[in-house]
């Protein structure tokens, strides 16, 4: 073996790898962003325009019901959602 190679290759010999100390690290690489718990609906106007509003799920939990309609419009005149006549509140997912 040539004089330069083995001078190179012992400068890494009893070195640990440069991942391994990330290796350890158990958050490295990870996402632990937690999943989205509220439930999106979807509330429709007669105009033809959508908007997009998130609920508690404890509150979504029994699908349109007048507790998330009573949200929908508190929303609505807080300027959250767009002003106009609200035609239908479906839950898109």
């Amino acid at each position: 073996m040539p004089e330069g190679a083995r001078a190179a290759r012992q400068q890494f010999v009893n070195q640990p790898p440069a991942m391994l100390p990330r290796m350890w690290d158990k958050n490295y690489g990870r996402n632990f962003r937690r999943p989205d718990k509220q439930q999106m609906f979807v509330v429709r106007f007669t105009d033809g325009k959508s908007a997009y509003t998130r609920i508690a799920p404890n509150i979504a939990m029994f699908g349109v019901s007048p507790a998330v309609m009573r949200i929908v419009s508190e929303r609505q005149s807080r300027g959250e959602i767009p002003a106009g006549d609200i035609l239908e509140v479906v839950r898109a997912r």
